[in-house]
């Protein structure tokens, strides 16, 4: 008897998705922008929050992006880009001494994110909101700084940074958080449309690595220990050409 439910039941299941229209809209081009961003930095030992200041710095972001609808209001948008963040940190306090600096810093990621996508308008024109994870791998960058040391003599220092675990890599490899934003489309010809996106990138892990940090100072001190997460806002452009309905 269990049986003879469990196949009657299969029967069921197999005639009712026979009778649900399961379509997907694919659509794939490029897409590139620019970003401004900065990191949320906290110190271990939280006097020193009241010696430096964070600033914004200027960037870009380009790359390939697809989208799949779902047969409606609801699908996913993947990309991978190459993004670059950055932040400004100026030393604005230090107690018993002369010494000040500015330092500006770009690093470069490619950059993952996969965002769910929900969107409201007709076929021409509409708008949409967009959520999801990220993922970024480091691939370097580069400082300058300026200043003026314990001597009263001006310094102006630049050089590349690297990410990785190794005690001579200033950051870690990978970044990762979460990213939100709305965006808007443009029926642009009859292959496809113009894409505009405004979103924030936020990080939610730690991109600082302190074993080289700690190398660095020359002690096993941890109230120089540091965390870094960035903040970046991006403001994007691109074209999505569309490869007709999929049927399921």
């Amino acid at each position: 008897m269990n049986k003879k439910c469990f196949f009657s039941a299969f029967i069921v299941c197999v005639l009712l998705l026979q009778n649900i229209d399961l379509t997907a809209q694919f659509a794939i081009g490029p897409k590139s922008g620019f970003s401004s961003s900065r990191y949320k930095l906290e110190y271990a030992n939280t006097d020193y929050e009241s010696y430096f200041t964070t600033g914004r710095v200027t960037g870009f972001h380009a790359g390939v992006v697809s989208e799949i609808m779902f047969g409606g209001n609801f699908g996913t948008q993947l990309e991978v880009m190459y993004s670059q963040k950055g932040t400004s940190l100026e030393l604005v306090k230090l107690p018993n001494t002369s010494v000040s600096f500015k330092n500006k810093q770009t690093l470069n990621y490619i950059e993952i994110p996969l965002l769910f996508k929900y969107k409201v308008g007709g076929d021409k024109l509409g708008v949409s909101v967009l959520a999801g994870p990220f993922l970024g791998v480091g691939l370097g960058g580069k400082y300058t700084e300026s200043g003026t040391d314990a001597g009263g003599l001006s310094t102006n220092y630049r050089g590349s940074l690297t990410t990785g675990t190794k005690v001579n890599n200033q950051y870690k490899k990978m970044d990762a958080g979460f990213a939100f934003g709305l965006g808007a489309y443009l029926r642009a010809g009859n292959s496809g449309k113009l894409i505009l996106d405004a979103r924030l990138v936020n990080g939610a892990t730690n991109i600082i690595n302190n074993n080289y940090t700690l190398e660095q100072n020359g002690i096993n001190d941890p109230s120089v220990i540091a965390e870094a997460r960035t903040r970046n806002l991006q403001l994007s452009i691109g074209y999505l050409f569309e490869f007709g309905v999929t049927h399921f």
